[in-house]
């Protein structure tokens, strides 16, 4: 599973929107991930993917995609899970 399907299953979660919704180029505003959801986003993308994530950071990548490519610019090369 890649990195933008495993995020995108985690604000599906967090943000209670269907899956099939999101797609790389969606914000969370227009998921409208809320700021108690985006902080249980942040922690959930820690404890999978074991990374420190800043608030702004995610912020700053507001697309799906662009969070995606933070996270895993932030991997060690040998843990990027592959293309499926």
């Amino acid at each position: 599973m890649t990195t933008f399907h495993r995020l995108a299953d985690m604000v599906s979660r967090v943000a209670e929107v269907p899956l099939d919704s999101i797609t790389p180029t969606s914000s969370l505003d227009e998921l409208e991930v809320d700021s108690l959801a985006l902080v249980e986003l942040i922690l959930r993308v820690e404890k999978t993917f074991g990374i420190s994530v800043r608030d702004g950071d995610v912020q700053s990548n507001d697309t799906i995609d662009g969070i995606a490519r933070y996270i895993e610019e932030r991997l060690p090369t040998d843990a990027i899970p592959d293309a499926v």
